[in-house]
């Protein structure tokens, strides 16, 4: 039972009546019996006589299907295999297969069927081909009939249910008819019927807001015009776009649906053509109930006769059809052979009018028309005057009938109620005599929901907040998170408050993310509603919208309109603004401020503008709520409960999986996947995934991809909808956000189609957005679409030459996209022209690309023909015939856009064939287009920054003259800070001269060990001098870019001040450190004090009694339990957590990376693919990689505690299968084979390289305490990996062609930079202990108090102890003076050995070991395997014996100097009148400070106490003297620490010395660039490239050349990638190593030669096992001889061989 309600209704008669709210059972009404209803024929049905010939018509077309099945017919996404000819046509008789696919596919391309028209009348000549000589006798008859009508009807009948409602859009697209009632064959009956489809109205008119408009008329009307007359009503309706050829009697009592406007509304047309018989009366009763205007056509002849009672009245009987017709406005129209003459119309219209005046037809309006018949005969003047006539007549009417129009007139909201109605008519029962017609207010469940849903929505409520959560809070989260990071070293306080922001957002999110009613109602829509429903849904959406849209765009255009007004002026101040600083420059005087002024108001104006702008765009996404809005809340919401609510994932599961397969059903009816959704742009989904592998795909199958790009509202959706029959969103303005997927199918190929966001927009301008997008289509796809409008233009050339330029830097794609350029609504199609234009603008690109060293044709395809010129797809022009303004669809554009689509499978197929084009599966297409966008998301703001190659050529000039200056005032800052802040610690150090005053008030001294105030005062001081040397560098600045242009220039200012603000956090960070060590002094000696303070009273008593002493002991002990947990807990808080660690780390290293990316145009330069990182965010970011790292790290200490070898497999995957790492990573792109390659890879990364980079950072850490904040530390670990990277034995080379590259070498870093932060955790861990033992020393202190206390009472024991003291403090004091002494000395031999210069150690380091003769395979092996370390090494050893000789000279100085100090000790006690301990202390080291300065007062000794007996106290001092000896004993056994402190010392400076740690990737020999931060290497001597494991293709064994021969000759082999010649692999692949290897090529020793140098060659025989197993796992193998002309006969170490290094750390 269908659910109702009721509301009175009053007619004209007023009689009331019961109007119906019904609501519609969807299922009900789709069910097959109600859908389609048939009228079976007899053969004696008059009206089509030759029925042979009309059943012939269906046969050879195929046109009818066997079920009315829910199966979508394939012609919708499968392109037809080749275009329709004349002989094809003829094929597809004979083989008896349907001309469906082809009437499709000219209706996708908006062609209406006049192509198939027109190959349809070529046919004739073939009519001999058709075997079926039935079809061949009557082939000229049947080609004759096939009106467009008859085809449609004869597709219509060919196709499934489900796809006869799909192509009822389609019809309704391209302007046609759609047949709704029409005649069939029946070919099991062999009979004729007569059919009334629903399903042709229900996708176009299931829900509307369409005036429904009937157009009637008598018999005596057919033929004479009726459809003749709807443009000159309608005038959006062409005479092309009706059904009027043709043989009539095929359309007889047939009725179409056509759709036109008026200037105030809109109307759906049911056009009854020919007679009203029983075949279509109920129906048009049905319709007429409904209609809000009618026209009833009818002649002279059928007014009837007064005379006569005659019951055949045909208006009058269709005024009577139901109780409603009277109340409709009905235009009466009389066609008359009289029409020229008014007063004879007028006379004919006064009849009509006088005979039904008793019949109250109150809203009946009256007009006369001619007839076609007589309209054809006429001159064109008469014509002319007949149209323009009938025009003004219908006009006029249309307007007043619509003037009185009311809601009662305007109740038809969808087909469903006419269906209802007729059907209730058709099974009336026999005898019911008479079924009185209600009309039905049809409402639908749907709505219903719709309307509880939307109750409180306005344009005034945060919608996008309601109703996707989820995906709102993760926009607003994420547009945060980049703004942070485009501020993460310029602006802390704007960090901390964007913290804030994103703290409350992330706990909003918590509360409120998760389902809501509208992801529930988009839930139960896509798994549970039919499409007609979703149709239903995205009708009702559209009207929401449409109440605030328009106002919203109304403002938008307003703003536009202004920022391009303000956009003029702000260019011609620019000019002004670079004119004056030319001609300031060229005058050496200053700049005119007014014209600075000026210009930066202009420049604040805009951006209020564009403020202004971004708002409005806010308010119109707020309001902008579509099915695909909802569609991309659940695939946010998956990802949301996969990452925090896996429970709640768990109990949907079921209905996501459902929904994914759902959404690929819709995607095959056109409907697009929003592929690059929401703001800022993300692509990875899960759901969206699932949705992807539920495609059809056919497994042999190649997937390609297709992306169009182009400006915005350039018509870039239509062109793919209209090529390929997609159902891509189009509209004015920006109505493709983001990137959107559909798929077509031709052949073996599945084309994926990517539509692109518009690009140029004021939304976007000023932002990276356009090369982002443009990036992403040259990365992702086969073939770009480049649809342009007018000539190509150099925004244009600039947005592709930057998107090649992050091609080179990415690296993401092993073959070349091909770029084809469309050019659009193109007036001249002189193609000579725009061939030039492309030819000229591919010159361009090529010449603003020379920097790079690069050809463009290695990139991308652009070939001089790659252009197509379109004309507009519609054309616009008076009609003659009825004088009016029309537009319509060019068919020229219809029969261009088949040969683009022509010329586009053919170029897939023809790259198919050569080059095994294409993507395997959906998990590669996926896994690519994610993995691009992550790239390009991520590194984007580094390499988009420039909107053209030339403008980045200009940047790069400008940024080596920025990079200059701020290394310049960077080092000034260091050298400067560095001395300012040395000055203030050493004025901070703590002394104990106030105790010289015994008062014990005066001993307080602060124990705030944080030091605040003191840090506070130290970094204002820094940072005064830090504004200072900043202003500076920017005027120098300014001096030096005075002829560039002022917004580039002002955008590499802007990078000034943060770069010194680094060096400026440098030395923050080292003054804190500094400040540290200064922390645990103090805090010893706070400790010291505030125990003496305690037990001062008891010293003052001079007493020893047992009460005294008892009292003592008991206060120390309570004292020394408050102190050290006092200052327990001080410790603990000073101490570095993890977190300030990240963060100092990550600080430095976005630095530098900020300081490198982008300063070079070399490919493959590893700071162009390192991302700036959050150090908030950055443990979650490596949350994905934790299990991957934690596992390597467990099976290297595995390997190193057991010394056994176990399965790495088994041991890395032990926890998660093998699919979970391989989905976290995303390290591999499409080209992969299988899942097996996939993890041989994965193990050759994990288990070669990734422990290699760690074991390097660990050796490089060794040398290191709390220096981890050191730039150069950083900027080691990055090199470290980019060798790891580039080396040839690194996997990733082996494997690049399957790798995503810019993906490992993020993780790489992240995984480097987590090693580092793990190493100086523990280093600043161990410091931590270190500070701590100061307080284990709390003890020791109580116990020497409480000795001194008791030893008071004999004067003996007071010296004994006394002595013992002072004993063990001159000691300490020697060893810490001298430490540093010693550092100095060993710094200043460095500084002054020649021979640590880093050429001279280059030349040492190769002669003591490749060099060497006899072979010394010790050394060579060092060289080979570390030759940083080597160079270190070496490096030592040249200042090894300098330093021992100053340890030892400085030991044996140390002797004499014990010596006298314990004389002067002993002299000054002798001396001395000895009452107070105290004071003599004092004196004894006033006097030692004269032979060791810097001895320092202790309070510890000598505690001011009495001395009873002065002598006996001398007498005990004494025995010091006895000591002297194992005093100095002590300092020789001290030896190994200050050996140690001095090579630690030795080891920081000499690294700074020998530079750069990168090595060449041809044969490992190491950088000597000494520079800082240069982006190219260079080295004095290189190598065989067997050294680094190069080994030849095709025989695996030893590459014995030097990297730079035959250079131009030989290929390079990596993995299944050929570099012919050599050049273009290190060209290619290390730039930064090319210019010296090109320029050794030509210069180099035995450049024209192809063997090593004699050394070489005796280095290889030494240690050629040894080499040929370490570079075993990349298959090397050896030679089975040598040739002993050239390798001399020399004994090679063991395989088995490894390196003796000396101990650099002792």
């Amino acid at each position: 039972m269908d659910k109702s309600l009721t509301k009175p209704y009053q007619t004209l008669d007023e009689k009331e009546y019961i109007e119906t709210v019904q609501i519609i059972d969807i299922k009900k009404c789709l069910n097959p019996d109600n859908v389609v209803v048939n009228y079976l024929l007899d053969r004696s049905y008059s009206d089509i006589d030759d029925e042979k010939l009309f059943s012939n018509s269906f046969k050879f077309l195929h046109g009818y299907h066997q079920t009315p099945n829910e199966t979508l017919d394939v012609s919708f996404n499968q392109i037809v295999d080749e275009p329709l000819s004349a002989e094809k046509l003829i094929e597809i008789i004979n083989n008896n297969q349907s001309l469906t696919p082809y009437v499709v596919d000219s209706l996708k391309r908006y062609h209406a069927l006049h192509d198939m028209h027109t190959i349809i009348s070529q046919c004739l000549d073939l009519q001999n081909d058709i075997n079926d000589k039935t079809i061949g006798d009557q082939f000229e008859d049947l080609i004759d009939n096939l009106t467009t009508r008859v085809l449609l009807t004869i597709t219509i009948e060919s196709m499934s249910y489900e796809s006869q409602r799909l192509l009822a859009n389609f019809i309704k697209r391209n302007d046609l008819p759609i047949p709704f009632t029409y005649y069939a064959w029946n070919p099991i009956l062999e009979e004729l019927n007569y059919q009334i489809n629903f399903n042709c109205l229900i996708e176009p008119l299931c829900l509307t807001s369409d005036r429904l408009y009937l157009q009637i008329g008598s018999d005596r009307c057919a033929g004479l015009g009726k459809t003749s007359l709807l443009p000159l009503i309608f005038n959006d309706k062409r005479n092309e776009s009706l059904f009027t050829d043709g043989d009539r009697k095929y359309r007889n009592s047939c009725i179409d649906i056509l759709f036109g406007k008026t200037k105030q509304s809109s109307y759906t047309i049911f056009d009854v053509h020919g007679t009203i018989d029983e075949k279509n009366i109920s129906l048009i009763k049905a319709i007429q109930v409904y209609t809000a205007l009618q026209v009833i056509y009818v002649t002279e002849d059928d007014l009837p006769n007064p005379s006569s009672n005659s019951k055949n009245d045909f208006l009058n009987t269709v005024m009577n059809y139901s109780s409603y017709s009277l109340s409709i406005p009905t235009i009466v129209v009389i066609f008359s052979s009289d029409f020229d003459k008014e007063d004879k119309t007028q006379q004919l219209i006064n009849r009509f009018q006088n005979h039904y005046a008793n019949k109250h037809f109150s809203n009946i309006y009256w007009s006369v028309s001619s007839m076609s018949t007589t309209m054809k005969d006429l001159s064109k003047p008469k014509r002319r005057r007949y149209v323009e006539r009938l025009k003004s007549q219908f006009s006029e009417l249309l307007e007043e009938v619509e003037g009185k129009t009311t809601a009662t007139h305007l109740q038809f909201r969808s087909c469903f109620s006419i269906q209802e109605l007729y059907l209730n008519i058709k099974n009336k029962k026999p005898n019911d005599k008479y079924t009185e017609l209600k009309r039905i207010h049809v409402k639908f469940d749907i709505e219903n929901r719709l309307e509880e849903l939307f109750k409180s929505s306005t344009d005034q409520t945060e919608n996008l907040k309601i109703m996707t959560p989820t995906s709102y809070y993760r926009s607003e989260m994420d547009t945060i998170k980049k703004k942070k990071l485009s501020n993460i070293i310029n602006n802390p306080k704007v960090i901390e408050e964007l913290d804030i922001d994103l703290r409350k957002l992330e706990n909003e999110k918590r509360s409120n993310a998760g389902f809501t009613r509208c992801s529930l109602f988009t839930l139960e829509l896509l798994n549970n509603r039919t499409y007609i429903d979703l149709l239903i849904t995205d009708f009702y959406l559209e009207k929401w919208r449409l109440k605030y849209v328009p106002g919203i765009k109304e403002e938008k255009e307003k703003i536009k309109s202004e920022i391009n007004l303000h956009k003029k002026k702000l260019v011609e101040q620019q000019k002004l603004v670079d004119q004056e600083n030319e001609s300031a420059a060229a005058s050496n005087e200053s700049v005119d401020q007014k014209f600075l002024n000026d210009f930066k108001m202009l420049c604040e104006e805009d951006k209020r503008l564009k403020d202004q702008l971004v708002e409005v765009d806010k308010k119109l996404a707020n309001v902008d709520l579509t099915i695909g809005l909802f569609c991309d809340e659940l695939f946010e919401l998956y990802d949301y409960f996969h990452d925090n609510q896996p429970v709640e994932l768990e109990n949907a599961l079921e209905d996501f999986i459902k929904v994914a397969k759902n959404i690929a059903k819709l995607v095959n009816k056109g409907f697009p996947i929003h592929i690059l959704r929401s703001r800022p742009l993300i692509c990875q989904s899960r759901l969206m995934k699932m949705v992807l592998e539920n495609l059809f795909v056919k497994e042999a199958s190649r997937l390609v991809i297709l992306t169009i790009v182009g400006e915005q509202s350039s018509a870039k959706s239509s062109l793919l909808n209209s090529t390929f029959g997609c159902n891509f969103r189009v509209s004015a303005g920006r109505c493709t956000i983001g990137m959107y997927l559909g798929i077509v199918y031709h052949k073996d190929l599945a084309i994926m189609i990517l539509d692109t966001e518009g690009l140029m927009s004021l939304e976007e301008s000023g932002s990276i957005f356009d090369s982002q997008m443009i990036t992403m289509a040259i990365l992702t796809s086969h073939l770009v679409l480049i649809n342009h409008n007018g000539e190509l233009s150099s925004n244009l050339e600039g947005l592709i030459g930057i998107s090649l330029y992050t091609k080179l830097q990415i690296q993401l794609l092993p073959f070349k996209p091909k770029l084809l350029f469309i050019l659009r609504d193109q007036m001249s199609r002189d193609e000579k022209i725009f061939l030039e234009q492309l030819s000229e603008f591919k010159d361009n690109l090529q010449t603003s690309s020379n920097f790079l060293k690069v050809s463009i044709d290695d990139k991308c395809e652009i070939k001089q023909d790659n252009i197509v010129v379109l004309p507009s797809a519609f054309n616009k022009d008076f009609q003659k015939e009825i004088n009016i303004i029309q537009r319509w669809r060019n068919q020229t554009f219809a029969y261009e856009i088949n040969q683009l689509r022509k010329y586009i499978l053919d170029y897939f197929h023809k790259q198919h064939i050569h080059d095994n084009f294409g993507l395997t599966n959906i998990d590669a297409l996926y896994n690519k287009i994610s993995s691009n966008w992550k790239t390009i998301d991520e590194l984007g703001q580094g390499l988009l920054e420039c909107k053209s190659l030339a403008e980045l050529n200009v940047t790069n000039e400008l940024k080596s003259k920025a990079n200059e200056i701020i290394q310049e005032k960077s080092k000034l800052l260091f050298e400067d800070g560095t001395k300012l802040l040395h000055s203030l610690l050493m004025g901070q150090t703590q002394t104990t001269e106030p105790l010289n005053n015994n008062s014990t008030n005066n001993t307080q001294v602060s124990s705030d060990i944080y030091l605040k105030n003191f840090i506070e005062d130290g970094f204002e001081k820094l940072h005064d001098l830090t504004c200072k040397l900043i202003k500076d560098a920017i005027d120098d600045y300014e001096q030096s870019a005075q002829s560039y242009y002022a917004d580039i220039k002002s955008n590499i200012q802007k990078n000034i001040e943060p770069r010194i603000l680094c060096t400026e956090q440098l030395l923050k960070q080292r003054f804190e450190q500094d400040v540290y060590t200064i922390a645990k002094e103090n805090a010893a000696l706070e400790i010291q004090k505030q125990l003496l303070n305690t037990a001062r009273i008891y010293f003052d008593k001079q007493t020893q009694t047992i009460t005294d002493i008892n009292e003592l002991n008991a206060v120390l002990d309570e004292r020394y339990k408050e102190l050290y947990k006092k200052f327990e807990g001080d410790i603990n808080l000073l101490k570095k957590s993890e977190s300030d660690i990240t963060k100092t780390i990550i600080n430095i290293y976005n630095g530098i990376i900020r300081t490198r990316r982008g300063t070079t145009a070399n490919q493959y330069d590893i700071y162009n693919l390192c991302l700036i990182l959050d150090p908030r965010t950055y443990p979650e970011k490596f949350h994905e990689l934790e299990s991957i790292y934690v596992s390597i790290q467990s099976y290297l200490t595995y390997q190193q505690k057991s010394n056994k070898t176990e399965n790495f497999l088994k041991h890395i995957f032990s926890t998660n299968p093998w699919k979970t790492h391989r989905k976290l990573l995303g390290w591999f792109n499409h080209l992969n084979r299988d899942d097996e390659y996939q993890k041989k890879m994965f193990l050759s990364i994990s288990e070669g390289l990734i422990p290699q980079v760690n074991n390097n950072i660990n050796t490089m850490l060794l040398t290191i305490k709390l220096s981890y904040n050191d730039p150069q530390l950083i900027t080691n670990l990055i090199q470290y990996v980019d060798d790891s990277i580039k080396m040839q034995t690194s996997p990733i080379q082996q494997y690049w062609t399957y790798l995503n590259v810019p993906q490992i070498t993020a993780d790489l870093i992240r995984m480097a930079l987590r090693f580092l932060i793990d190493q100086a955790k523990q280093i600043a861990d161990r410091k931590h202990e270190e500070l701590k033992q100061e307080l284990n020393q709390l003890k020791e202190w109580k116990i020497n108090i409480q000795e001194q206390f008791l030893s008071f009472k004999d004067s003996f024991e007071q010296g004994q102890k006394f002595k013992t003291d002072l004993q063990k403090q001159i000691i300490e004091e020697i060893k810490r003076i001298y430490t540093r002494i010693i550092i100095d000395d060993v710094h200043t031999k460095i500084t002054n050995n020649s021979e640590i210069d880093p050429d001279k150690i280059a030349t040492n380091a190769y002669n003591d070991s490749i060099g060497s003769n006899p072979p010394n395979a010790n050394n060579i092996m060092k060289y080979i395997i570390d030759i940083n370390r080597y160079y270190l090494e070496l490096a030592l050893n040249k200042i090894q014996i300098s330093k021992e000789t100053i340890v030892t000279n400085e030991i044996h100085r140390l002797e004499k100097i014990i010596y006298n100090c314990v004389d002067k000790a002993i002299e000054t006690v002798e001396k001395h009148d000895c009452h107070n301990i105290q004071q003599v202390y004092q004196d004894i080291v006033k006097n030692l400070q004269q032979i060791l300065p810097g001895f320092r007062l202790s309070p510890m000794i000598g505690i001011s106490t009495k001395i009873k007996d002065p002598d006996r106290f001398k007498e005990s001092f004494k025995q010091l003297l006895l000591g002297r000896t194992k005093m100095y004993q002590e300092i020789i056994e001290c030896k190994n620490i200050f050996a140690t402190a001095a090579t630690e010392s030795c080891i920081n400076l000499i690294k700074t010395r020998l530079g750069c740690q990168s090595r060449c990737p041809g044969c490992g020999t190491k950088c000597d660039n000494t520079e800082i931060n240069h982006t190219e290497h260079y080295s004095l001597r290189h190598l065989g490239g067997a050294f680094y494991g190069w080994k030849t293709c095709e025989t695996s064994k030893p590459y014995l050349c030097l990297c730079y021969q035959l250079w131009l000759t030989t290929a390079v082999y990596h993995g299944e990638t050929k570099f012919h010649p050599r050049q273009k692999y290190f060209s290619e692949r290390t730039p930064a190593w090319f210019d010296d290897l090109e320029q050794k090529s030509k210069t180099g020793d035995l450049y024209n030669d192809s063997t090593l140098p004699l050394e070489q060659r005796r280095a290889w025989m030494a240690v050629r096992h040894a080499l040929i197993k370490r570079y075993s796992t990349s298959g090397m193998k050896d030679f089975e001889n040598y040739n002993e002309k050239f390798y001399p006969n020399i004994e090679s170490v063991s395989a088995d061989f490894e390196p003796k290094w000396n101990d650099i750390q002792s």
